[in-house]
């Protein structure tokens, strides 16, 4: 006669109740400072990651916004060129000397339109300065140091 196979009840598993563990801190109130300035730590560093990451994207369409600005302008002397005539063709023979002072006319002229831009992005830098803003990070900011000052 043939066996029949004996299968092992599967044992339940046990229940048991969490253990509850208390443990008492000497000075809770310097632990909860010490979390709250911890805290206020790393939301400044997140608003400091906030603003790099804003001047990143700043930064990035300044580029692009340069390069569109610098091939129009290749595109427009190219055009001009092709338009204005050479001043031989005229009959006008210009002097190495007349060429000297007009490179030296055109040289102060770039100066004096760079100086320009640069007071420009000052004035526009001054009005965007997105550390000045005050946003989220600097409420909450404000507020564990409130909490903190009740310590």
């Amino acid at each position: 006669m043939p066996r029949k196979k004996q299968t092992r009840k599967r044992a339940t598993p046990v229940r048991r109740k969490p253990k509850i563990v208390h443990a008492q801190v000497k000075s809770p109130v310097l632990v909860r400072k010490t979390i709250l300035e911890t805290s206020i730590l790393s939301i400044e560093n997140l608003k400091i990651l906030n603003n790099i990451r804003h001047l990143k994207k700043r930064k990035n369409k300044l580029k692009v916004d340069l390069r569109k600005m610098c091939k129009e302008m290749r595109e427009h002397i190219v055009h001009l060129e092709d338009v204005m005539p050479h001043p031989s063709e005229i009959g006008i023979h210009v002097q190495k000397e007349s060429e000297k002072q007009l490179r030296r006319t055109v040289k102060t002229e770039i100066e004096k339109v760079q100086e320009q831009e640069k007071k420009m992005v000052r004035t526009t830098e001054q009005n965007e300065n997105p550390f000045e803003q005050k946003d989220e990070f600097d409420f909450d900011i404000e507020k564990l140091k409130e909490k903190m000052g009740k310590l």
